[in-house]
């Protein structure tokens, strides 16, 4: 029973040291964490610390120093790290507020296409569809206000006078189908619009619908429509539409003629060289086929030599007045030299004029037609002395020897004509002279 009691108590003594070992143990734990949170430098097992310093060795106070510099330097770096490392957030900073700017700059520039854009768009398409209903409603206010017009119009009976679109020129033309008046006016509203081909149809509508007895009427739109294609159309349309109308059932002379006319009125707005050079020739053409198809038509190759003495082309017109009398019968012969003539007075030298007329009057002394014309010419276009020089040598009056007329009738129509132009021309002498020598003309016939 001893035995048993020593070593219970040995055992006890036992685990009390141990207990002993783990307090210490624990204790020296908690003073080791102390010093570390108080900044004391932990010793190791022989009395010196972690950083190889101790207190007990001679060189203690340098190897501190140089520990201290070291550090110093390590915390210098540390700082540095540390600068940088700011200096780095700050640019970082930095650049992110200047991003910030420029998405905001770019948000005011119209570039952004987050919630604010859309928020715009829908502004913009509310917008949009306001202005959409305001347009419908004026539009429609407009065609309401246009069919109330066109109803007082209408009523009023000026819609017909005054045609302002194709359903009132259609009305009118169902009622008067013949009238070319109506279809021209038609053909200018589509030609006002630019819209040429519309002004075709119209045109070759006219001269389907126009009865074939209105020659006249079927003339003018014709003429209508050549017009139009010397101003607006080719070259080509031109001729088509001068031998259309040729073919059309009216008098193709006339429409030649009156076609010379149109082309030479459009030589006198012609100012550029060239364009009025090309314009001639397409009238020159048109003369040479104008006369080609009529040759024993004086009035064509007469309007030929016009135009001609009107450009100053005398000597060329002279020229065709000699081809004329090829193709003209000879009855024809003096009518076209006098009317020749004529337009030399009109329109080319009075002189020319006076030669050609002398030289009719001596080879028909007799023909008081051509008499008559040569004075009233005369009168009108050279002076009133020279017809007065006329009348003396066709009466025998004033010493001049007469032409050889001797009936008292057609003398007599002879001095009745002469004291007309005194007395709306001359005085009261002059018209005293005619009396006295138709006095003398009758003694001498008794």
């Amino acid at each position: 029973g001893g035995e048993d009691e020593t070593e219970e108590s040995s055992s006890e003594e036992e685990d009390m040291e141990e207990d002993d070992d783990g307090s210490e143990s624990e204790d020296e734990e908690e003073e080791e964490e102390e010093e570390e949170e108080d900044g004391i430098v932990p010793m190791d097992e022989d009395g010196g610390n972690e950083d190889g310093l101790d207190s007990d060795d001679d060189n203690f106070m340098e190897k501190l120093k140089e520990k201290m510099d070291v550090e110093g330097g390590s915390d210098e770096e540390s700082e540095g790290d540390s600068d940088s490392e700011s200096e780095e957030e700050e640019s970082g900073s930095e650049e992110e507020s200047d991003s910030e700017e420029e998405s905001e700059e770019e948000e005011d520039a119209g570039f952004n296409f987050g919630s604010k854009g859309d928020d715009d768009d829908e502004d913009s398409d509310s917008d949009d569809d306001d202005e959409g209903k305001v347009k419908r409603k004026a539009s429609k206010k407009d065609r309401e206000a246009e069919v109330s017009r066109r109803e007082e119009l209408l009523a009023s009976g000026e819609a017909d006078a005054n045609p302002q679109s194709t359903e009132d020129f259609e009305r009118i033309l169902a009622g008067s189908p013949n009238d070319s008046s109506i279809w021209i006016r038609y053909m200018a509203f589509h030609v006002y619009s630019a819209d040429y081909d519309a002004a075709r149809a119209v045109a070759d509508r006219a001269a389907e619908r126009i009865d074939y007895t209105k020659e006249e009427e079927k003339t003018n739109v014709y003429m209508a429509r050549i017009a139009m294609e010397l101003e607006y159309g080719s070259e080509g349309n031109f001729l088509t539409a001068t031998q259309n109308a040729c073919r059309g059932g009216v008098n193709g002379k006339k429409i030649m003629m009156r076609t010379a006319e149109v082309m030479e009125k459009a030589l006198g707005g012609i100012k550029g060289k060239k364009e009025r050079a090309k314009m001639v020739g397409r009238i020159e053409s048109h003369f040479e086929n104008m006369c080609k198809k009529n040759k024993s038509k004086k009035k064509v190759w007469l309007a030929w030599c016009a135009w001609l003495v009107r450009e100053g082309r005398w000597k060329e017109g002279r020229d065709i007045l000699k081809r004329s009398l090829l193709s003209l019968g000879s009855y024809k012969h003096v009518e076209a030299t006098s009317r020749f003539a004529q337009i030399e007075f009109e329109f080319g030298s009075p002189e020319r004029a006076r030669t050609i007329f002398e030289g009719l009057m001596d080879k028909y002394p007799k023909k008081l037609d051509l008499w008559f014309v040569y004075i009233d010419k005369e009168v009108k276009h050279g002076s009133l002395e020279a017809a007065r020089r006329i009348f003396e040598k066709l009466t025998g009056s004033n010493g001049v020897k007469g032409v050889g007329i001797k009936k008292d009738k057609r003398m007599k129509a002879v001095f009745k004509k002469w004291f007309q132009i005194e007395k709306r021309l001359g005085d009261e002498e002059s018209m005293g002279l005619v009396q006295k020598y138709a006095t003398e003309f009758v003694e001498k016939t008794q």
